[in-house]
């Protein structure tokens, strides 16, 4: 597909779909400008990715296999995707073996996103090279080059955090779902960037960014991931110095954040994995949790870390 979409995007907007119960994409290619932006009424949250917009979950898993997009994804909030914008799947939870969920939900393999990004953001912002959001997400030897920007512009003004990543934006779900990712022998290059101004403390986290992933609320497995391009958040927020905990980013080189809770008996992993951007964090009258490779890690009962630096 090659052309250019502009549309309220809140029912879901892709290169290729807009809405998907599931099934499998295969050989298939979206290059242009999904516009969200512009839209003139009143401000709604968007699900919109380069090949599928957003996807329940509610008949089979999505599967994106040998495909590609590329060009510009333009929103104001809510979920964007370089191949798929959002996907919630219901999936009971089995602390023992997470893994064995993630056929149910977006699973990517031997694909590809050089989609640039772009948010002015009034509301909540997730966003991913490949994926914005999903409780379900297994990716593997797929990549992502585009960089990914969210800002304010001249609203001087926004009213709640966000997560951002070069490969998947955030990973979360209900208390009775499923929240799962795995990636492996994947890599991101574009550049993640965030400048945001809080405007009140009805916030519970200023912005959670990640190299290749922003925000994992569940269980994670990293196997030969890279992250090579820069990372950088800055946040104002007004209120008086020692007083904008709730304004406090999560940002690292690989990963923003990393939590499971002590339901979860499988052990978090990350092998052989890597980050080489710088990674910057400027938070005016708040503090911030800054790593290399990652920000920071509330691995429910175990974590295996094995041969992974940041450089």
């Amino acid at each position: 597909s090659d052309m250019d979409i502009t549309a309220r995007c809140d029912n879901g907007a892709g290169g290729l779909l807009g809405f998907s119960l599931g099934g499998t994409i295969e050989n298939s290619s979206y290059q242009g400008t999904i516009d969200c932006a512009s839209y003139t009424q009143e401000y709604r949250p968007a699900y919109v990715g380069g090949l599928v917009g957003a996807f329940p979950g509610m008949l089979d898993g999505l599967r994106i296999v040998n495909s590609t997009s590329a060009g510009q994804i333009q929103f104001k909030g809510g979920s964007a995707g370089g191949l798929v914008g959002q996907g919630m799947v219901t999936a009971a939870p089995d602390p023992n073996n997470p893994e064995a969920a993630l056929p149910d939900g977006i699973v990517i393999d031997a694909s590809s996103s050089s989609m640039a990004i772009t948010a002015d953001a009034t509301g909540l912002y997730l966003a991913g090279g490949l994926v914005g959001m999903s409780n379900l997400v297994d990716i593997s030897n797929s990549h992502t080059s585009g960089n990914i920007t969210i800002g304010d512009g001249d609203q001087a003004e926004l009213s709640t955090g966000g997560a951002v990543g070069g490969l998947v934006g955030f990973v979360t779900g209900a208390l009775s779902q499923e929240k799962a990712a795995r990636i492996r022998n994947s890599y991101a290059t574009g550049a993640v960037q965030v400048e945001a101004v809080i405007a009140d403390d009805d916030v519970t986290s200023g912005p959670v960014v990640g190299g290749a992933v922003g925000w994992v609320y569940g269980w994670s497995k990293f196997e030969n991931v890279d992250a090579t391009g820069d990372v950088s958040v800055a946040v104002n927020a007004p209120c008086a110095v020692g007083e904008c905990e709730w304004a406090m980013s999560r940002v690292g080189g690989l990963a923003g954040a990393l939590y499971s809770s002590e339901d979860v008996e499988a052990p978090a992993v990350i092998n052989n994995s890597h980050a080489s951007g710088q990674v910057s964090a400027t938070n005016q009258l708040s503090s911030a949790i800054i790593g290399g490779l990652v920000g920071e890690i509330l691995a429910g009962r175990s974590l295996q870390f094995q041969n992974s630096y940041a450089t």
